[in-house]
């Protein structure tokens, strides 16, 4: 990626997966709900886990 400057869009419902290699991590219901790094997403109560439970309450309260 860095050598072609590049980006990787990569859509998933389970970032724990993937966590230790993003830089950023974008939420999105129909806007933008969350925009930072992963470590700043957890920090609000969000695990990286997959989100049987956290990630939909996390996304009422800002709904």
């Amino acid at each position: 990626m860095r050598e072609h400057a590049a980006a990787v869009l990569l859509v998933s419902h389970e970032l724990g997966a993937v966590a230790d290699d993003l830089d950023r991590v974008i939420v999105l219901k129909r806007r933008v709900l969350f925009d930072g790094a992963p470590e700043d997403l957890a920090a609000t109560g969000v695990s990286l886990g997959i989100h049987a439970q956290d990630l939909p309450l996390w996304l009422e309260g800002l709904g």
